[in-house]
């Protein structure tokens, strides 16, 4: 597959409604045009004469992240016959260099919607997110007024709760707003830093700014509601989550689950070597546990993701 780039001008609307909100006073009243590194194969096989109809997923990462984090599924979904299409969000120096753009779930959403019209594409038979672009992806599986999803794969998905990871907030987000404003930047990076040395974490003080705006600016309360219609709608779904995963809450994603009619009683659960634990009870949702499965949990367990996500997929298809 082959890597492009498309200019995409986006949030027009969005930005005139919040021209008064703290950090988007100078966002263009016009929209913002945003430079973005995809892979659409349904191109590549168009520009060879291939005019054949195939299935078509669309993976969105989390923040910070790139359709790079893809590269396993994207192969395994290639030699299945199966189209994907992937972008890379804008990173924290688009950040710095428009001081608008700052990785919220509205400004997100609205991009990759645009991003989809630029290049044609009216339907999807899956949506795979993973982190904080469940934001995204929930609100268009549930918006079929916006685009046609026929499915969806949540891996290791951002909550409708804070997790513990941004905690305390009032330090994490007080950080973030910071960094909004060029005259506090410095200083925001100054106390993220330090703020890593006493946690002794080691991390790139950019990438934490990316995932800080993505959760601090996530519309947690459409979240929520959104959950509520996809346990309404009876979209074929696959959520995996990790017991070790250091960033999103276990206990938080089951009681997330519980809004989609899910207990632990009916997740597949896996062992670190890939061992069944636990038979899993499937309805429209297939929930997968990794006692092992980190953050990164499509990309571990590769084979057992991949294949459910076939399996979910193939639902659409009866």
């Amino acid at each position: 597959y082959v890597e492009r780039t498309i200019t995409v001008n986006t949030c027009k609307y969005l930005y005139q409604a919040w021209h008064n909100r703290h950090g988007y006073q100078n966002a263009p009243m016009e929209g913002l045009d945003v430079p973005v590194k995809y892979v659409c194969t349904v191109l590549d096989r168009t520009e060879n004469n291939d005019m054949s109809k195939r299935p078509l997923i669309l993976f969105l990462s989390g923040a910070p992240g790139s359709y790079k984090d893809f590269s396993i599924a994207i192969s395994f979904f290639l030699k299945n016959g199966i189209d994907v299409a992937a972008l890379t969000w804008p990173d924290t120096a688009f950040s710095r260099q428009t001081n608008c753009w700052w990785h919220s779930s509205q400004e997100k959403t609205q991009l990759a919607l645009d991003f989809l019209r630029a290049i044609n594409i009216k339907k999807l038979d899956m949506i795979a997110c993973h982190s904080s672009s469940s934001y995204v992806g929930l609100r268009l599986a549930t918006s079929p007024e916006l685009v046609g999803v026929k499915s969806i794969a949540l891996f290791n998905p951002a909550t409708h709760l804070r997790p513990r990871c941004v905690k305390p907030t009032w330090a994490i987000f007080g950080c973030g707003r910071l960094f909004q404003d060029p005259l506090t930047r410095d200083l925001s990076v100054f106390l993220m830093k330090s703020f890593t040395m006493l946690r002794r974490v080691k991390s790139n003080t950019d990438d934490m700014v990316q995932s800080i705006q993505s959760m601090m600016l996530a519309d947690v309360n459409q979240y929520y509601r959104d959950l509520e219609v996809l346990s309404q709608m009876s979209t074929p779904t696959l959520v995996t989550i990790s017991d070790n995963d250091k960033l999103m809450d276990f206990t938080q994603s089951v009681e997330m689950l519980r809004i989609l009619g899910k207990t632990p009683d009916t997740f597949w659960c896996y062992g670190a070597e890939e061992q069944l634990l636990q038979n899993g009870i499937d309805s429209s949702v297939k929930v997968i546990r990794f006692t092992n499965g980190s953050h990164y949990s499509f990309v571990r367990h590769h084979n057992i993701t991949n294949k459910a996500m076939l399996e979910v997929l193939g639902r659409t298809m009866c």
